[in-house]
């Protein structure tokens, strides 16, 4: 994706990689993530960070966290994640990923990029079952995020759940994405990226791509029959360059 030619791209160039949907139960379940890991480990050039888009376990307990901790913890690049609607306690309550993980919406910025991270958890499950909604604080702070985001700052966006696509492959699973969507009108919005449908997906809002990835998961196969793997996105004057690396 070429960025539109009125805002000035940084001419940094640097690499992350995308994985999510772990859906760890015990220890054993944790053996494809810590290859995963140690296969990121080996990338040349090795990338600047990684992001693990949710689903770390799959039914919010401790004992499920305690197994892929340890991977997350020693590795060798920085890490940043974001909550699954599998890391809440009884499917509402993200104390417990927080307690591990921190805040549920944050940013930061990379090479002149900035990069936001916003929640799409609920916590009503009897109303939203496990399908993504963002709720008021979390469009809150998503308003006050991009206000203070300089005028023209290429921005990447990380969910779990999908806001662009069709809602029967669950690539769009968001039920007010068009709200979220409609708010970053105007801003220099480079690419998207989220799993939850366990599947690869690349659609377009706008022009700008958005990505959804596979299921790095044991315990839970991908619908489409993709094989285990992340992605490497190359980053580049505004342009994004997606591979997906199979897991050895």
């Amino acid at each position: 994706m070429s960025p539109d030619r009125h805002f000035m791209m940084p001419e940094t160039q640097f690499n992350f990689v995308h994985l999510t949907d772990i859906h760890i139960i015990d220890e054993a379940s944790a053996k494809l993530c810590a290859r995963a890991f140690q296969q990121i480990h080996n990338l040349r050039p090795s990338p600047d960070f990684i992001v693990i888009g949710g689903d770390f376990v799959e039914n919010g307990t401790q004992v499920e966290f305690d197994a892929v901790l340890p991977i997350v913890k020693q590795s060798q690049v920085p890490v940043y994640s974001l909550c699954g609607n599998h890391d809440l306690i009884e499917g509402t309550d993200p104390s417990r990923y927080m307690e591990h993980f921190g805040e549920l919406c944050y940013s930061f910025d990379h090479m002149g990029y900035h990069f936001v991270m916003l929640d799409t958890t609920h916590r009503d499950y009897d109303t939203h079952s496990w399908h993504g909604y963002v709720q008021s604080g979390a469009t809150d702070w998503l308003h006050r995020e991009l206000d203070s985001v300089p005028a023209g700052k290429p921005i990447l966006l990380f969910t779990h759940h999908g806001l662009v696509g069709s809602r029967e492959d669950l690539s769009c699973d968001v039920e007010n994405a068009d709200a979220v969507l409609s708010s970053l009108k105007g801003f220099n919005l480079v690419a998207g990226f989220a799993g939850h449908a366990h599947s690869l997906r690349r659609n377009e809002w706008e022009g700008v791509p958005f990505f959804v990835n596979t299921a790095l998961s044991q315990t839970r196969a991908n619908p489409g029959g993709e094989p285990h793997g992340f992605m490497v996105v190359e980053v580049g004057a505004g342009a994004i360059a997606v591979r997906y690396h199979l897991i050895d």
